[in-house]
Order: C-alpha cells, then structure tokens, then sequence
C-alpha cells in the first residue's frame, strides 16, 4: 500500500510541475507576442534558402513595421511579392525614392531580384531572427494542428486536475491516519 502512495506522490509532482512550466511558457510567450503585436513587429517563417547563411531555412524573422522612405540600401525587408500574397525576405539592394520603388537580391542569390518592389508593398524590416525556431511555429499555426494543440491542452488540465485531486485526498488520508493514531496514543495513555 505505501508503494501505491509513493507512485501517487510522484505522480501528482510530476503533473503539477509539468502543468506550472507549460502554463509559464504559455503565458511568457502569450506576454512576449503581445508586446511585439503592440511594438509593431510581425513575425514570419523562412522558407527558402535565398537568404543563407544570414537567415537559414526555418528561421523565425521579426519584421517591424518601418516607414518606406526609413529604409537604407543594406536592409533586410520583408515584402509582398504579388496578388498571391507571397512574401519574400531580401536584402535591399538599391532605393529609388523617385519611383519609390526598392531593388532587392537574396545573400546566397548570383542576381537582383528581377522585379522592382513598390514600397507600398513592404511589410517592414526585419529586426532580428530565431534560426530553426520557424519550423516549430510554423507547426503550432498551422490549421491542421489545432485540434492536437487543444487536445494536448485539454490533456494537461486533466492531469493537472487529476494530480490535484491525488494529492487532496493523500493529505486528507494523512491527516486522518495522523489523528487516529494521536487517539490510540491519547487512549494508551489513560
């Protein structure tokens, strides 16, 4: 029996850690993208290896929204393709502030990007990146992991439930064998 109790004991632990540090990254990372949503920052996923070695397949690029005529030969901006919606990552290769328009090149690219970028098509320039952390986003966004995210949530709650229901009633049964043996004492004595 007291192996049992054992098992439990490590077993509420466990859940009850692993419930605290998931909700922790939740709510630091929940914090963490609400700031940057409010500072003006987006962020994207590198899909290509035109921006090698800089931004790496896979990097999470945070592009901040910055007014075209801010932006330098130099910087690394994220645009709007074409009506598709694509957006492509490049380098600024050359501003030209009489057509607004900006020449861009991939780093690991041999030539300039063949169209101009209007700079009413630019989302803004990137800030800072996170290699391989883009994969994982990309996965946790996506819509067909939605259901396993909600699950794995719904999953913890349970365990996180479970455990403490556990516990609860090791505490109560503690506390009851803790008082009975303190009357057997008190009645030995008399």
């Amino acid at each position: 029996m007291e192996k049992r109790e054992k098992i439990k004991n490590v077993f509420g632990t466990v859940s009850s850690f692993l419930t605290t540090f998931i909700v922790t990254v939740i709510v630091v990372v929940a914090a963490a993208l609400v700031v940057l949503h409010f500072a003006g920052i987006q962020f994207f996923t590198v899909e290509s290896g035109s921006m090698e070695p800089e931004y790496p397949v896979n990097s999470l690029v945070f592009v901040k929204e910055t007014p075209p005529e801010q932006i330098k030969e130099g910087d690394v901006i994220t645009y709007i393709m074409n009506a598709h919606g694509t957006l492509v990552t490049h380098r600024v290769a050359m501003v030209n502030a009489e057509e607004e328009t900006f020449i861009t090149k991939g780093d690991a690219n041999s030539s300039q990007d063949p169209n101009p970028v209007l700079w009413g098509n630019v989302v803004g320039k990137v800030v800072f990146s996170l290699p391989k952390v883009g994969s994982v986003f990309r996965v946790v966004t996506s819509d067909e992991a939605r259901p396993y995210i909600i699950a794995a949530v719904v999953v913890l709650g349970v365990v996180s439930v479970a455990g403490d229901i556990m516990d609860k009633r090791r505490k109560k049964r503690e506390k009851i064998s803790a008082d009975a043996q303190k009357e057997q004492e008190t009645a030995a004595d008399k």
